[in-house]
């Protein structure tokens, strides 16, 4: 389940899923949790939880879950992770897609693996999400490296063990104050300059010696 901690009482309160409460979480496997800039309270979920905003006003939960039949609703039920950007939009890595979460209209764009599209995400499961300075948002995958998505134009790039990353799961992101990308992968740590695309693989004894 789901713990918040009081500082000042000291004490713990737990959330957990209620089947007679549709404002509890659905889901006792949270996954990540996330702050965006507006103080929403995000959190995702795997195992068939998809995502949920904290309502501290009531404290309960508004939940985002995968719909059947309608295809305006989350991709997947699995959420690795949830990424608040600094245009006020949520981006969710699934197991079947990236989602795009626009938060004021509650409304999904979804993106997933075209093999007919040389500019579609390489992989559907999306284990990260990282928006760099430029605005370009960054997905980590599981099979298809990482995917560079350009908003001007929709399209993405990649660059996985072809392009020179030791592996094509990339499962954490995060960018330097020099603009470098950092990557962490499930073959080791591997940094990109975004400017050139080159990339250097950080083996044991680089980070040892």
């Amino acid at each position: 389940g789901l713990h918040r901690f009081n500082k000042k009482t000291r004490q713990f309160k737990n959330y957990s899923p209620d089947a007679n409460n549709p404002q509890s979480i659905v889901s006792p496997y949270v996954w990540q949790i996330k702050r965006d800039a507006q103080d929403n309270i995000w959190v995702c979920f795997v195992e068939r939880g998809g995502f949920a905003r904290y309502i501290p006003e009531t404290d309960s939960f508004e939940s985002f879950t995968h719909d059947i039949n309608n295809p305006n609703s989350l991709a997947f039920d699995y959420v690795w992770t949830v990424y608040p950007d600094s245009k006020g939009n949520l981006w969710l890595g699934t197991l079947n897609g990236l989602d795009k979460f626009h938060i004021a209209s509650k409304t999904f764009t979804h993106y997933t693996h075209d093999p007919h599209n040389e500019f579609s995400i390489r992989s559907d499961n999306a284990l990260a999400v990282m928006e760099d300075s430029t605005g370009n948002i960054w997905v980590g995958t599981e099979g298809g490296g990482v995917n560079i998505l350009d908003l001007q134009t929709n399209r993405f790039s990649a660059i996985g063990v072809k392009e020179g990353l030791p592996s094509d799961a990339v499962t954490s992101i995060v960018e330097d104050a020099q603009g470098i990308m950092w990557l962490g992968t499930l073959n080791g740590v591997a940094s990109i300059d975004p400017r050139t695309r080159a990339v250097l693989i950080l083996y044991l004894t680089t980070l040892v010696g």
